[in-house]
């Protein structure tokens, strides 16, 4: 049995969180529907799924909770384990996320006595503003005590450092998966981007959308990306690569006001291209390693993000310059201009094309 670990191994920490509440529902029987009169009656207290029987607005304090707790943990941890419930992130940044979750678990309490403290009252009133009696005693024969409900309220969290066993057990290979999910994540946050900034559908098009000239606000989730890609690239060098792409790219872009194409820069094209880069984590992957290998970045992130710099990029040693074609955003691969250009491009750049196209 293998449990050594090297010495120079990534310090992964998981995080489990135990999030646990009572939603105000209970399961509907037939026998409720007996009582009611033999049907369902014309309230949304009771379907022929479930009963809601305590206000959900007293509740959803609660789930807030939760959702900022992971909110703020993904910010520089991922999904683990297959699970929600479990992040993994660098040893460095546990003492943050110890002061999250702890925040977290003290305002969970005051909650929770708040709710033992008013339960009753706010049952009653919930019952009382139904707009039937028929209502208010279905929510009178299903409702919880205040004990039973609070009951199923908890907040707890473990955190543990994995130690791979058995043959095909190793930190690498749990780092390559977190890498990928790293890479999954980045790209549903992108995608986010692309779907609400920059290329969002429009109202009443029927699932057409418009091409967004964007601001300021735009580069936010694309900067919350690159510093979860800072803090997480411990788990692969080539991380890294994929960091020095959205700098290089967030660097040309104004710095006020809005993110426009000029003669000489084309920041929002640049941009754009990015974001789509981004949304296809095993492309965005694949970029970061070719750059962690470039010797001419710049160049090189402009192909990936489907800026084609002047002509003198592709000239060949009789400095004849090529016909530079239009390219098409990263998405589709600028294979156009790489296939005229490949005979008069330096070892080098050919070598940049070839492994990542």
């Amino acid at each position: 049995m293998n449990t050594q670990v090297q010495p120079d191994a990534p310090q992964i920490v998981m995080i489990s969180v135990d999030c646990s509440m009572f939603g105000g529902y209970k399961r509907s029987s037939e026998q409720d529907i007996i009582d009611a009169g033999g049907k369902v009656p014309d309230t949304d207290v009771l379907t022929k799924g479930g009963k809601h029987i305590f206000p959900s607005e007293r509740l959803a304090t609660f789930g807030t909770v939760k959702k900022n707790v992971f909110r703020d943990l993904w910010k520089f941890g991922i999904k683990a384990l297959g699970s929600g419930s479990v992040i993994a992130i660098n040893a460095d940044d546990l003492p943050e996320a110890e002061r999250i979750l702890d925040a977290a678990d003290a305002e969970f309490a005051v909650l929770l006595n708040e709710l033992k403290a008013n339960y009753d009252v706010w049952l009653e009133a919930f019952i009382q503003m139904q707009p039937n009696s028929a209502a208010g005693d279905i929510i009178r024969r299903a409702a919880l005590t205040m004990e039973d409900a609070t009951s199923r309220f908890r907040f707890s969290h473990e955190t543990f450092m994995p130690t791979p066993v058995g043959k095909n057990g190793s930190v690498e290979s749990m780092a390559a998966k977190l890498t990928s999910q790293l890479y999954k994540e980045v790209a549903q946050a992108a995608y986010a981007a692309w779907d609400q900034s920059f290329n969002p559908t429009i109202k009443d098009s029927g699932g057409q959308r418009s091409r967004r000239k964007v601001g300021q606000k735009a580069k936010s989730p694309i900067r919350s990306c690159r510093d979860k890609l800072s803090k997480l690239s411990f788990l692969n060098p080539s991380v890294v690569g994929a960091v020095t792409i959205i700098d290089s790219v967030l660097a040309t872009t104004q710095v006020t006001g809005w993110i426009e194409d000029t003669p000489s820069n084309s920041s929002d094209a640049r941009l754009y291209g990015l974001v789509e880069l981004m949304m296809d984590g095993d492309k965005f992957a694949n970029a970061a390693k070719a750059i962690m290998a470039s010797i001419d970045v710049d160049g090189d992130i402009d192909l990936l993000c489907g800026v084609v710099k002047p002509a003198s990029l592709f000239e060949g040693e009789d400095d004849k310059e090529v016909e530079v074609v239009a390219v098409a955003p990263v998405a589709v691969a600028p294979v156009a201009v790489v296939a005229q250009a490949a005979a008069q491009q330096p070892a080098k750049q050919q070598n940049f094309e070839s492994n990542f196209f």
